[in-house]
């Protein structure tokens, strides 16, 4: 029995109602329960919020008896209807049958290789690629190389999608090796690191590099899942007509892929360094790098905090804190110089633009204990900062940004990074770039990528610039922004 036909059973729905819910033919669904036919994920997400209203007042007791695990209310209803849906597709096929076939659009022509065109095909082809994966039971290792232009990518639904697919994949405990392409314009190589920085956060998701520049007349994709299915695509500039991408499982064609792709990334470099809350001092030694010099720094986080405390401030969090004396021996190491004063110390002291996305402020205003994530990640342990502490903090913040020439603080409620609210990510020009993916209220993802790969630190730079001077400058008027940084804290007691 398919995981959607248990569903269908526990509520009594018939297959006509949900046909007529989701404007689709009856026999479809009934292709669905029986696992001929496999779910999009587009349908799978309206199903998945369909249940979960139907079992709300029943605090979702029957869709977690069906599932076998905990809908809980403390996670936003999108974090809710993405679990039950990512459980809905991960049913098997009736006969236990997992074949690449399954996947294909309607219509499709039988055969060892499938065509598909332009860039919509693309992105269909890839679409197959990770539904495929998804519902592989066994481990998997993705290999992902790609020169073509990634015009392909230039869908925002899509993009969504995409990233909510290969989060899942790695949390499936499948591992993704993927090139990035430093050899393009500086935007395009932003773009896609922040679509991929989330994935790269929550998983064995590993970044690298190849440090030869390279301006081929050939370019190709090779996208393997290992001795199971490869996207393969050719194009050139020079060639104008639609590119087409192909799809197979023909198992010569994976052999000699994997052979291009394992020559490949032998003479390729990791990308960023992961780091969780190891006690190594490692995220310290590039996070100094901050105030090193006077280059300027962007930092996207939650709220203005370091840099702007003093250190009798920072050493409140001590006492509220549980820490044996060897951490308070540490954490005083660390606020020592990441305070005020360290600052201060500095003979050439750098600009640091905080963009703060006010959704993600109200929301840390709101909480009952918040992360310090940078400062958790310097130390080597989590230090949280309690609601009225960390409404102290702002209002410090608050202050020494109004006096001081030092800082400049943007508050937007734009963003710059998909999934932003669970990314953080600060970079000084020419030198480093550090992204934190831990949450503020656990430690759910105690992870940080760390990168000095010059033009790299660069592409984020430059798109962290523009993305501050696409606002006008009155949003970022001292006097203006100090005003509702404190109306936001006064909002929030």
């Amino acid at each position: 029995m398919s995981h959607l036909e248990s569903l269908i059973r526990e509520f009594g729905i018939s297959s006509k109602q949900l046909a007529n819910y989701l404007s689709v033919d009856c026999s479809l669904v009934s292709k669905w329960k029986s696992g001929k036919r496999k779910i999009s994920s587009e349908y799978g997400n309206r199903i998945a919020e369909l249940f979960l209203k139907l079992d709300a007042k029943n605090s979702y007791g029957r869709v977690n008896k069906i599932c076998g695990f905990d809908v809980s209310r403390d996670q936003t209803f999108q974090e809710q209807i993405q679990k039950l849906e990512y459980w809905i597709l991960s049913s098997s096929p009736a006969g236990g049958n997992h074949s690449l076939e399954q996947y294909l659009p309607a219509g499709t022509e039988s055969g060892n290789f499938y065509a598909f065109y332009g860039e919509e095909g693309k992105r269909t082809a890839v679409n197959i690629f990770l539904e495929y994966i998804l519902n592989c039971e066994e481990k998997t290792t993705l290999w992902l190389y790609g020169r073509e232009d990634n015009k392909w990518f230039d869908d925002e639904d899509f993009i969504k999608s995409w990233q909510k697919k290969n989060i899942q994949i790695v949390r499936n405990k499948h591992n993704i090796n993927v090139i990035h392409p430093i050899d393009r314009r500086l935007r395009q190589v932003a773009n896609s690191l922040f679509c991929w920085l989330p994935i790269h956060l929550v998983g064995d998701a590993r970044a690298y590099y190849i440090p030869q520049y390279l301006t081929p007349d050939i370019k190709e994709t090779i996208f393997l899942a290992e001795d199971k299915v490869v996207i393969i695509g050719i194009s050139s500039d020079r060639y104008t007509k639609k590119s087409v991408t192909y799809l197979t499982a023909n198992k010569a064609v994976l052999q000699n892929c994997s052979a291009i792709l394992q020559d490949i990334f032998s003479t390729s470099h990791n990308l960023f360094e992961h780091m969780g809350f190891e006690q190594d001092g490692k995220f310290f030694t590039q996070f100094r790098k901050v105030i090193a010099d006077n280059r300027k720094v962007f930092y996207f986080s939650g709220a203005p905090i370091l840099y702007m405390l003093s250190l009798e401030m920072l050493e409140k969090l001590l006492t509220v804190n549980d820490l044996t004396e060897e951490m308070q021996r540490k954490c005083r190491i660390v606020i020592g110089q990441t305070s005020e004063e360290a600052l201060n110390s500095v003979e050439e002291k750098p600009l640091i633009t905080y963009v703060i996305q006010t959704g993600q402020l109200r929301e840390l205003l709101r909480m009952d204990s918040v992360m310090m994530r940078f400062l958790s990640h310097c130390v080597g342990f989590p230090v949280y900062a309690p609601r009225e502490l960390f409404r102290d903090m702002m209002r410090m913040a608050a202050e020494k940004f109004l006096v001081s020439d030092g800082f400049e603080i943007l508050l937007t409620d734009r963003t710059l990074i998909h999934s932003y609210e669970k990314v953080a990510l600060c970079v000084k020009e020419k030198n480093m770039a550090c992204i934190v993916g831990t949450q503020h209220h656990t430690e759910e993802g105690a992870c940080a990528l760390v990168t000095t790969e010059d033009f790299t630190i660069s592409a984020l730079y430059h798109s962290c610039q523009q993305f501050v001077e696409s606002h006008s400058p009155q949003q970022r008027e001292k006097a203006a922004v100090y005003k509702e940084l404190l109306r936001l804290i006064e909002e929030s007691t």
